[in-house]
């Protein structure tokens, strides 16, 4: 698919982690993500969302532009668009995990990774072992 494309945010959250409003958020996201065509996965952790998105061009743009205008999330930082050979996140319309199941920024400090400058492709080496794990 030329057409394909990922994208890696990260936000601060506003909504309270496993809130009736956070709930409705994910399940209409995961509606949209369907029509839409888009995969990929959705980590909260600490106030922070970071999300991966693929699917085709238009799209992930049209979804990160709607990401941006959301109450919900503030201070929304693109840290990657790039066209994607593949889709790594196929079997989710949007998987979703937290720090209960397993920390970002402890992975981050056993890796000596910065998340205040992160690297795009340390954060989607831990989306994906977390999406792995999911049911």
């Amino acid at each position: 698919m030329d057409d394909l494309y990922c994208l890696l945010y990260r936000s601060k959250c506003i909504l309270p982690a496993r809130s009736p409003e956070e709930r409705a958020m994910l399940e209409v996201a995961n509606s949209r993500n369907q029509i839409e065509a888009i995969t990929g996965i959705l980590h909260r952790e600490s106030g922070a969302y970071f999300q991966w998105l693929e699917g085709p061009r238009a799209s992930v743009e049209a979804v990160y532009a709607s990401i941006q205008d959301d109450h919900r999330h503030t201070n929304v930082e693109c840290l990657s668009i790039e066209p994607a050979t593949h889709r790594r996140f196929a079997d989710w319309t949007m998987a979703y995990s937290n720090f209960d199941d397993e920390s970002l920024f402890d992975w981050a400090a056993e890796a000596g990774m910065s998340l205040l400058h992160p690297n795009p492709q340390e954060i989607l080496a831990f989306l994906e072992h977390r999406a792995r794990l999911l049911p």
